[in-house]
């Protein structure tokens, strides 16, 4: 091997490791990034837990309320829309469960069978013949609520527009 050989060899080698520790170095950087974005993330978990307590232990003292109405204002502000939102969502899974079971007893009805069991039914019986259940009476369909998916407040069918917050429908 001659002197050139070892010189590239040489060469070679140096940049190699000028590249690993170029490569090190951004990995070290880049976890010492990941590390800084998760504490960086838990701090403000941390922050808003304790604004939430602070606003949960001090809401009803007017005292400590007067420098920071706008901030309590805003907070419940916020929880009276998560509450109508809350509302609305509870009224739409009532009117689908009602639905549900409007169409169940429909459905046994048109097919003469008990709603519990799925026995057969006699003509005009009251109650099942097989597991004493009663028989429902056919239910009118029930009347369709609509609400605003703005505000969740309740809306005319034929509205264009919430007359509660102005939300085009």
């Amino acid at each position: 091997m001659s002197i050139f050989d070892t010189n590239i060899l040489e060469s070679a080698s140096e940049l190699l490791n000028k590249g690993a520790d170029k490569v090190s170095g951004a990995i070290d950087n880049a976890s010492t990034k990941v590390k800084q974005s998760e504490l960086q993330r838990k701090r403000e978990e941390a922050c808003a837990a304790l604004g939430a307590a602070v606003f949960a232990a001090t809401k009803e003292n007017a005292a400590f309320r007067i420098d920071y109405e706008e901030l309590y204002a805003a907070v419940e502000a916020v929880d009276a829309k998560i509450a109508q939102v809350e509302a609305a969502i509870a009224a739409a899974e009532a009117e689908k469960a009602a639905k549900e079971a409007a169409a169940a007893a429909a459905k046994a009805a048109k097919e003469n069978v008990c709603i519990n069991c799925g026995a057969p039914l006699g003509e005009g019986a009251l109650f099942c013949g097989n597991c004493g259940t009663k028989v429902p009476e056919p239910a009118p369909e029930p009347e369709v609520e609509l609400l605003c998916p703005t505000c969740g407040d309740v809306v005319p069918s034929d509205a264009a527009f919430c007359p509660s917050c102005g939300s085009k429908l």
